[in-house]
């Protein structure tokens, strides 16, 4: 062999080995293999290892369709986590491309860990990102967690979740009581509590944080008493269960039947209905609803925010703020527990652009045509109500 491809071969093998090269962890739910990998932020390089695609439910298939989530014995064998898992099924949106292959096994957690030294010498600080996508979509892997986990020194948790209709139909009974992505969350929490451990995390600094669904889901979960001493801090970006576009104590039954319907499982009972819906593949009631999503007369129907259910969530978040001028209420107090950063993303509301026009590049309206047109959508796509003239010149001066 010539030698000048010898030696280039040798340097490449070498390159693999040490910036690819596999990393081993034992914790109490099993032996996780990941690999080391390199990142760059603002011209410095970071080292990181990485456990890509780690299950941490039974998943959610078949009979535990519709269910809380079941925790996953020990796995008896070595976990190659090399991969990202598959993300879960989502409502399809025209501006929103897919990344990533759905499934509905997709309860999967990805760790990655800096190997700077800990800035504690109980670890390294715990930051659990919840995503956001109006619990109808996204996924842990839309950002790379290896430039947070480097620059911040932070060792830093991505989460799947159940969305939509797998995770949020409802029958405003048992038999679908609805809210089955926040006790993903929450089950993800507690693995995170019993073996970031062993990866290097101090279980005493655990932050949650998310955008949008997710920061709404992180303080939701802020609500719950079984996450204290699970989670210590709380950020949330751009979201807020009281917010008032969000109504968790709507009625749900309507669509839940009329989105079974679609498959064929319109029958009598809510439990022989759901029964039904769990022997339809997910790829068949998944393809049924998003046809459904199209279709403008159906829209009230796809709302998949979370629910009042009397278990995760006991009262309608909009309410507890005026009530508890009055009474003392459980959820609050234990919400001010936890330390909270909240704060909005810079424009965001230019977001909502893609629902009013067909070239974003192009929007170049007139003060007339914001003030008789655009303005008014607006207020009624979030609020779903009408307002005075004088709020909406407000807006429009500004």
């Amino acid at each position: 062999m010539d030698l000048k491809l010898s030696f280039h071969i040798f340097c490449v093998s070498l390159v693999v080995y040490v910036y690819g090269q596999e990393v081993a962890v034992s914790s109490t739910a099993g032996e996780f293999i990941g690999t080391t990998e390199e990142t760059t932020f603002s011209g410095v390089q970071y080292k990181i290892k990485q456990f890509l695609g780690i299950p941490y439910a039974k998943p959610p298939v078949g009979d535990l369709r519709f269910r809380k989530p079941e925790p996953l014995p020990k796995l008896q064998t070595p976990f190659r986590a090399t991969r990202y898992g598959f993300i879960c099924p989502q409502i399809i949106l025209p501006s929103k491309p897919l990344v990533g292959t759905q499934d509905e096994d997709c309860l999967h957690l990805n760790i990655f860990v800096p190997t700077q030294t800990p800035d504690n010498t109980n670890g390294h600080a715990v930051m659990v990102w919840i995503h956001g996508g109006g619990f109808i979509l996204g996924s842990s892997d839309e950002y790379d967690s290896k430039i947070l986990s480097g620059f911040g020194n932070v060792l830093v948790v991505t989460i799947n979740y159940r969305l939509g209709p797998l995770a949020f139909f409802s029958t405003m009974d048992s038999n679908c009581p609805g809210n089955f992505g926040l006790w993903d969350q929450m089950l993800a929490l507690n693995w995170i509590r019993d073996n970031i451990g062993a990866f290097g995390g101090d279980v005493n600094r655990i932050t949650i944080f998310g955008e949008s669904a997710g920061a709404i889901s992180g303080e939701m979960q802020g609500m719950k008493r079984e996450n204290i001493g699970v989670i210590h801090r709380i950020i949330a970006s751009s979201g807020s269960p009281s917010v008032r576009s969000m109504n968790c104590s709507r009625n749900t039954l309507t669509g839940a039947r009329v989105m079974a319907g679609k498959v064929g499982c319109d029958l009598k009972s809510t439990a022989e209905m759901i029964e039904c819906d769990r022997n339809i593949t997910w790829q068949d009631y998944m393809g049924a609803i998003n046809a459904l999503s199209q279709d403008s007369n159906s829209i009230e129907y796809f709302i998949f925010d979370p629910v009042v259910d009397g278990d995760f969530i006991k009262d309608e978040p909009r309410d507890l703020y005026e009530r508890a001028k009055t009474q003392t209420i459980e959820e609050l107090e234990v919400f001010k527990s936890f330390d909270l950063l909240s704060g909005m993303n810079a424009n965001e509301g230019g977001y909502y652009l893609m629902y009013f026009v067909e070239d974003v590049d192009k929007f170049m309206p007139t003060r007339e045509e914001m003030r008789n047109v655009y303005i008014p959508a607006a207020l009624n796509l979030v609020y779903n109500r009408t307002f005075p003239s004088a709020i909406k010149q407000v807006i429009e001066n500004e």
